[in-house]
């Protein structure tokens, strides 16, 4: 059964595969952020560690939080960056974490260590704490791998890691095909501006789905049943295709019995995701002169 990976939106899976921490708290009551290091190729520890798996380190002001996924306890939190250490985080973000009690108060500022990507199928980046437990005020250090650090010591040791390149490098190429995630540096924003037209001449592949039963995993995604499926175009690097009985992931609110067009594109790990933000899934219907247009030679249609 083919599915979309994104669609559960597991961040504890998704930041085992990019990190490893635990934490807890002191005995004097000041917070331990300690390091585990076994899934590093090069034996990073510490804050060396937490530096390298970083893509954002910011002051923000917290403005709103809902729960997000009641079977994994997880919160979507709204920030309004005041300040980046290391990164760049522009307005507002919002960030995925488990429920930390007392960081959830409207208009109380918050220092984040965080690991941010971009995935077509949610309306902004995606955030989530390297480790939710990290948490750092001025006058109050943290401990982490055996050595206290102050803020001002955390943001000086961040921005040096900026200007040599190591900060956010064992995360700055992530790719998790054919899921739709990807880096923050890799989205463009020429999609955004294509017609429908131009967008079908750019997609990669497109294939026609009729969509049977909608199962809403969360606000931003659905699991579909295909009722029936054939392929439009594709390239001849795609070796997928979906069948009658599969599973695919999409916005919300499609309709049932009705054929769409999906408009994938090959990402840079060789697996195939969402064209873009603005083509999710196209009423078919739509697209009926586009299908009378020639077509490149690799492509393949069924009808």
């Amino acid at each position: 059964m083919k599915k979309n990976l994104v669609a559960a939106l597991s961040l504890i899976v998704l930041l085992a595969s990019c990190s490893s921490y635990s934490s807890a708290v002191g005995i004097d009551g000041k917070r331990v952020i300690e390091v585990s290091n076994l899934e590093d190729p090069e034996g990073l520890e510490g804050l060396e560690y937490l530096l390298a798996y970083s893509t954002n380190f910011v002051r923000a002001k917290l403005v709103s939080v809902e729960l997000f996924d009641l079977s994994t306890s997880t919160y979507e939190l709204r920030y309004e960056v005041a300040e980046n250490y290391a990164g760049y985080a522009v307005g507002e973000i919002t960030v995925y974490e488990d429920f930390v009690e007392g960081r959830d108060i409207i208009g109380g500022e918050a220092h984040l260590m965080l690991f941010g990507y971009d995935n077509l199928y949610y309306p902004h980046a995606i955030y989530t704490s390297i480790d939710k437990d990290f948490y750092v005020q001025k006058g109050t250090p943290a401990k982490i791998g055996g050595r206290e650090y102050s803020l001002e010591q955390l943001i000086e040791e961040a921005q040096k890691a900026e200007a040599s390149g190591d900060f956010g490098k064992r995360c700055r190429d992530y790719n998790a095909a054919p899921s739709g995630n990807m880096s923050l540096q890799s989205i463009s924003p020429l999609s955004g501006s294509l017609g429908l037209e131009e967008a079908y001449r750019e997609a990669d592949v497109v294939l026609e789905v009729v969509l049977g039963s909608e199962h809403q995993v969360n606000k931003y995604v659905s699991d579909y049943t295909i009722v029936e499926a054939s392929t439009v175009k594709s390239t001849q690097a795609y070796a997928g295709g979906y069948a009658g009985g599969d599973i695919i992931a999409l916005p919300p609110g499609l309709e049932q019995n009705v054929p769409y067009w999906i408009l994938l594109k090959e990402n840079t790990g060789g697996g195939f995701g969402p064209f873009s933000r603005e083509f999710y899934a196209v009423p078919a219907k739509s697209l009926e002169s586009i299908d009378q247009m020639d077509e490149d030679p690799t492509d393949q249609i069924v009808k």
